[in-house]
């Protein structure tokens, strides 16, 4: 029987930027498992991290993800180990002006930013310790949508109704948090060509998902 000493938590799309700032934040007293929807082997900043236990694959448009989702925990945790947190991350920020829309671009909107998060929530229940601690990352086009990027926002807005249905849904215990936030920014790292809202400090949602 293998038994664990410190908070294992899922990082869904911890491969670049937040997802990565927030995996090395977490790594100081947590172990880990990460998910990017490309390849990891091109990744080299991860592998020093000895508290990142796994990282797997995972393609928002692949049509078997809820069971490759299911396969791969089930390979990582066994029967006996409980996932305590999980940080759904994963997002596409497309620009899709009026005129451009099309089926195929709209789907893959969507399959990122609202219909992966749906999958994913379902199938790691069954691995969630029952007091698990859910965070979801929205943005702030919920309330004033991006008029180049409306699917995008489309697809946030519906990602926020998701989230307080589903807290209703899984019950009191696992807690079912939405953040809303404008660009994150990190001390000392580069700050993005453009921002599209106002700056929000890294250690600012940092505390949010340490619950401090």
């Amino acid at each position: 029987m293998v038994f664990k000493t410190r908070p294992l938590w899922l990082i869904v799309g911890g491969r670049v930027r937040l997802g990565r700032w927030i995996a090395e934040d977490l790594a100081l007293d947590h172990d880990l498992i990460l998910t990017s929807s490309r390849s990891w082997k091109d990744e080299d900043w991860h592998r020093s991290i000895s508290s990142i236990q796994h990282t797997f694959t995972w393609d928002a448009s692949s049509s078997d993800i809820g069971m490759l989702i299911g396969s791969d925990l089930k390979s990582a945790l066994g029967d006996n180990l409980k996932i305590d947190g999980v940080c759904f991350l994963s997002s596409t920020f497309n620009e899709q002006t009026l005129g451009t829309w099309d089926l195929r671009g709209i789907q893959k909107t969507f399959d990122t930013n609202l219909i992966f998060p749906i999958l994913c929530s379902q199938e790691i229940l069954p691995f969630l310790n029952p007091r698990a601690a859910l965070h979801y990352f929205l943005d702030h086009s919920i309330h004033s949508p991006y008029k180049k990027r409306l699917p995008y926002s489309a697809a946030k807005a519906g990602l926020n109704n998701f989230i307080e249905g589903f807290r209703n849904l899984v019950g009191a215990e696992i807690k079912v948090h939405g953040h809303m936030l404008g660009t994150v920014i990190k001390d000392g790292e580069p700050v993005p060509p453009r921002v599209y809202t106002s700056p929000h400090p890294f250690s600012l949602v940092m505390s949010k998902i340490r619950g401090i």
